[in-house]
């Protein structure tokens, strides 16, 4: 199952959820969810489409990348080294290239 993984922030400078969804559509739709029980302005940062795998395990990947910056659930301390894989999604970069490695290993036998 493919989807696309996203990357939420609560108001200027804030948190950042990283997230699954089955579209982009999905994805938006989450941030409407997720901002009726929070009382900063969140916004959808970035969305990387994930082509191969799935996007259980491309979160999954993203989640491990970023270990020593979460704070509770799938929630993260904007670090340096999250706000620059962010960027590079920004600007066209695949989701495991901006994660710093290869991307799934998937078996075409």
């Amino acid at each position: 199952m493919s989807g696309v993984v996203y990357f939420i922030q609560a108001g200027r400078g804030g948190h950042i959820k990283i997230g699954r969804a089955e579209s982009l559509a999905a994805a938006k739709n989450r941030v409407g969810t997720l901002q009726t029980g929070n009382h900063k302005k969140l916004s959808l940062l970035a969305v990387s489409s994930v082509s191969s795998g799935s996007a259980s395990s491309a979160e999954r990947a993203a989640h491990v990348a970023f270990a020593g910056s979460r704070l509770q659930g799938e929630w993260f301390r904007p670090t340096r080294a999250l706000l620059d894989a962010i960027e590079m999604i920004r600007y066209g970069g695949e989701l495991y290239e901006a994660l710093g490695g290869p991307g799934p290993v998937v078996d075409n036998t």
